[in-house]
């Protein structure tokens, strides 16, 4: 059985040079508290290390060997959705789950991360076939705060089912991605209220909250700063 730090930082990175890199060079101390998840960039974008954008096939087998080797025998939660949505269902029964295979074979350790939108489908076989049930936390599963509703309880019981898992061994990130957080105040409401509705419903692994505030443009002009 794999185990975590009690309390950890949940960064959501893309998974590229520049932030794999970056997880490797972390020191001891702060690695062990970090448990990132990791959302792997569209096939679309050049990758810096080949200079070129990569073939199917290519993303398949870096994505998990950069994994493995640059945080290696550390949980990673691995987010496949823009090549989901990019190469579509037909076939990701055999390349998602060697994504995964790869990653293990280069000692990473990573755990898939779901939406409601793959309960089903061929998208819900490949995510059982990644699953390791060895781990304490079996896969995470992403709410935005736009899904938290009455409805909420039946939708996390029919991904339970189709993903053959249980709360206690799932981690539950909501995701305030969206949020317009310069209402702080509210903001904070209606986070503790979702956090409230999601532990009615069941006792989860862990509960993380992410959000940001990061500017889609820099605010700061030339040879200036500004603080957000």
């Amino acid at each position: 059985m794999s185990t975590y730090a009690d309390f950890c930082y949940h960064p959501a990175l893309r998974h590229k040079a520049g932030e794999y890199r970056a997880l490797n060079r972390l020191a001891p101390d702060v690695a062990n508290r970090t448990f990132p998840r990791l959302i792997i960039p569209p096939p679309k974008e050049r990758d810096p290390e080949a200079n070129k954008v990569l073939s199917k096939d290519e993303i398949v087998h870096l994505v998990g060997k950069r994994l493995g080797e640059h945080w290696p025998m550390r949980p990673a939660f691995l987010e496949p959705h823009f090549l989901l949505d990019a190469f579509g269902d037909d076939g990701c029964v055999d390349w998602l789950p060697k994504i995964f295979e790869v990653s293990r074979h280069h000692n990473g350790m990573p755990i898939p991360l779901v939406t409601f939108d793959d309960a089903s489908g061929a998208r819900s076989e490949a995510f059982r076939k990644v699953i390791n049930d060895d781990n304490d936390i079996k896969l995470a599963i992403r709410i935005s705060f736009d899904e938290i509703g009455r409805e909420l309880a039946d939708r996390v019981s029919s991904a339970m089912s189709a993903f053959g898992t249980t709360p206690q061994r799932c981690a539950l990130i909501l995701d305030f991605a969206h949020a317009d957080l310069s209402q702080i105040q509210a903001i904070a409401d209606v986070a503790c209220e979702a956090l409230q509705t999601v532990q009615a419903i069941g006792i989860w692994e862990r509960i993380i909250f992410q959000a940001t505030n990061y500017p889609e443009t820099n605010p700061a002009k030339a040879n200036s700063s500004e603080l957000v």
